[in-house]
Parts: structure tokens; C-alpha cells; sequence
């Protein structure tokens, strides 16, 4: 009930935002309901650290994956939908073939739209770090700044500063885009060949099948970590698949489609680990992909506000929580730990949505702009020359 709340209180600061100006995407345009589904995971995400949190100072526990279904699915679940979302997206790009995409512009893309926010978080993070060491460097500059890299490229969190808790100052969330990063490197391009060499035969959807299918046969080896999150990325793409089928997308659309999709979410959450939750998850986005709205929640402007702050929601509700829980922690001591996921939780999404309002405005949409028009002055450039010897 409480994390309901949380999320119903989100969606109420959205809308808010919306009506004070703040710019969303149409409906219609872009990824259509998969806008609206990621606010909701990196709001999950957000309130799966906050439960973290509360068991790490609360209860005498450890930061780790919590055994209760539910909760493991509020945080590790909502990234195997962040992975397919990924899937879904650049989809197109592997449809194209190897030759038929313009590399470099998807990287200066990607690029531009990872890159500046993650540096912010670091400028952030190293502020209160600095702060909570009284600005006394426990660590030769020369580490920090070879650490800050691995922070800047998503390798890994090290200490910043000799501040050996700085990985908790963002709950450790680089992780994800490491694998993301490595989607965009590798398994774009590779699938990407693979489309061009596959027989004509062979119908498009047997290249993400296939790299599922391969996936989960070599994830018992353990020969890669990245393998273990093929499945999710290769589900996204099935999911364009289906989406552009419109007799079926049309069916996924419906009320009893809905039904089944929502059933499926419950059952992930509540019931099923491992690959029964893959399953739910799939079935559940390809849903959602096709454009079933979920009784029309994720087509609500609050949703789709949501959807443009997640990239922010998610990189930055770590540093929130961790002053609430770690540098005005005497303030909310008086707080029972069973009322703080009603008391604390939504400040702690309310200043999280504030911090990335201010993030987004400032640093993420300048950069993604300045980004496309880096690629479009790119892409005038290639073609001088070629127009030259056309002539």
C-alpha cells in the first residue's frame, strides 16, 4: 500500500510538472506507451534502494537482494525492462544491416545522451564526498582521477577521495549502463551483421531469437556476465517484431490483452524468480510495446513526464537517499522504520523528481540537442566530399 502510494504520489508531482509547462512527448510519437512504462521503473528502482536503506540503518542488514519476491522484483525486475526497452529501441538500427546504418552517429548520439549526466552525478557525488571528509583527501589525487574514469565509462563505482563508501552516494547504479554500453559496442553491430548474412529465407525475428536461444544456452557456462542479459535486450526485439504486425498488435491492444498483462507483472513480482519471470516480464512488454496503454495509464501525461525524467530519476535518486539516510539521518530518527515508506518515501521521490527536473533541463536535454546537431553537422560533412566527386 505504502509503495502504491509512492507511485500514485509521483504521478501527482508529474502532473504537476506538466501543468507548470514543462514538455513532454505526444502520445503518438516515439515509443508510444514504453515512454510512459519507464518512469515507473526507475521509480521502482528508486524505491527499492529506499527499502535497501531501511534494512542496511533501520533493521541491522546487509546492502543485497532482498529474499521477498516482490522487492527483488521492484529493483533487478525493473532493469530487465529498462534492457528490453533498449532492445526495442534500437531494433530498427539492426533491421538496417551492417551497412546500412551510419555508426558513428549512433554513437555520437549515445554519446551525448549517457555521457553528461553521468558526469553530473560524479560532480555531485564528489561534492558531498568532499563535504562529508571535511575536504581532507584521503587518497593521492592521481587515484581519484583514474577511478573518476572508471566511474565516467560505467566500468565499476571505486572510491573517490578515499571515500570507500562513495559507490552507495548513487546506490551502485552504473552497473547497468556498463551493459549497456557493451549492447551498443557489441551486440548492436554483431546482430546487426547477422541480419545482412542471415538467408533470405530466414524472416527477421529469427536473428533476436536466435541470439536468445544462444544466450540461454551459455549462461550456465558463465563465460561472459553480458550473456545473462542477452535474453532481456533479444525480448525487446522480438517485442518490434510483434509491434509491427498490426492484426496482432491490434489484439495485444485490447482489454483482455491488458488483463494478461497486468497478471503477468503480479506473477513476476510476487511469484516466479528466474526464468519464469523472464517469461512474465516478455510477454508483459510485449504488451506494452504494441501499444496496450494498461487501461490508458501509460498514454497520461504524468506518465509520459515520467518517461523523460527516468534517465534522471535513475541515475540521481541514489545521492537523495543517501543524504536522507546517511546526512540528515538524527532528523529522521524519530521516524518508526515501518513508517518510513509512508512518511519518507514520498519526500524522498518528490526531491529526486526536483533534482532531475533540474538535471534534465540543464544538462540532458542541452547535451541530447547539441548531440543531433554534432551528428547532422557530421553527416553535412561526409556528404560534401561525396557530392564533390558525384559531380
Amino acid at each position: 500500500m505504502s509503495i502504491g502510494l509512492a507511485w500514485s504520489f509521483a504521478t501527482f508531482c508529474a502532473l504537476g510538472l506538466v501543468r507548470a509547462g514543462f514538455p513532454i512527448p505526444n502520445a503518438q510519437s516515439r515509443i508510444g506507451c514504453v515512454d510512459g512504462l519507464r518512469g515507473y521503473l526507475a521509480l521502482s528502482v528508486l524505491i527499492y534502494h529506499f527499502i535497501l536503506w531501511i534494512e542496511v540503518t533501520r533493521l541491522g542488514g546487509e546492502w543485497s537482494r532482498p529474499r521477498l519476491t516482490f522487492l527483488d522484483s521492484l529493483g533487478p525486475g525493473a532493469v530487465n525492462l529498462f534492457f528490453m526497452t533498449t532492445g526495442f529501441v534500437f531494433y530498427p538500427r539492426i533491421l538496417q544491416g551492417i551497412t546500412g546504418v551510419n555508426w558513428t552517429v549512433v554513437y555520437i548520439s549515445r554519446l551525448f545522451r549517457i555521457v553528461p549526466l553521468v558526469a553530473m552525478s560524479i560532480i555531485l557525488i564528489s561534492l558531498v564526498v568532499l563535504i562529508r571528509l571535511n575536504f581532507q583527501v584521503r587518497a593521492p589525487w592521481s587515484e581519484t582521477l583514474a577511478n573518476m574514469g572508471r566511474w565516467i565509462v560505467c566500468w565499476d563505482e571505486p572510491a573517490l577521495f578515499g571515500y570507500a563508501e562513495s559507490a552507495s552516494l548513487n546506490a551502485g547504479v552504473l552497473w547497468s549502463l556498463w551493459y549497456e554500453w557493451l549492447f551498443y559496442i557489441f551486440v548492436l553491430p554483431l546482430c546487426a551483421a547477422a541480419m545482412t548474412l542471415r538467408p533470405t529465407f530466414a524472416p527477421t525475428w529469427t536473428v533476436p531469437l536466435g541470439m536468445i536461444t544462444l544466450a540461454l544456452l551459455l549462461r550456465p557456462l558463465s563465460l561472459f556476465t553480458l550473456i545473462s542479459y542477452l535474453p532481456m535486450f533479444g525480448v525487446g526485439m522480438i517485442a518490434y517484431e510483434v509491434a509491427a504486425r498490426p492484426a496482432l498488435a491490434q489484439r495485444l491492444r485490447g482489454s483482455s490483452a491488458s488483463l494478461v498483462a497486468m497478471t503477468c507483472l503480479v506473477l513476476g513480482a510476487v511469484v516466479f524468480g528466474g526464468s519464469l519471470r523472464l517469461a512474465c516480464h516478455a510477454l508483459f512488454f510485449v504488451c506494452v510495446a504494441c501499444g496496450n496503454s494498461l487501461w490508458k495509464l501509460l498514454q497520461t501525461s504524468s506518465a509520459r513526464a515520467l518517461g523523460e525524467l527516468s534517465y534522471g530519476v535513475y541515475l540521481m535518486h541514489g545521492l537523495v537517499l543517501s543524504i536522507l539516510f546517511v546526512d540528515v539521518a538524527a532528523y529522521l530518527s524519530a521516524i518508526p522504520a515501518a513508517m518510513m515508506l509512508i512518511v519518507v518515501l514520498p519526500a524522498a521521490v518528490a526531491l529526486a523528481i526536483l533534482l532531475t527536473l533540474a538535471t534534465f533541463l540543464m544538462i540532458e536535454r542541452p547535451f541530447i540537442a547539441l548531440g543531433k546537431r554534432f551528428a547532422t553537422s557530421f553527416l553535412a560533412s561526409r556528404a560534401k566530399p561525396m557530392a564533390k566527386l558525384a559531380s
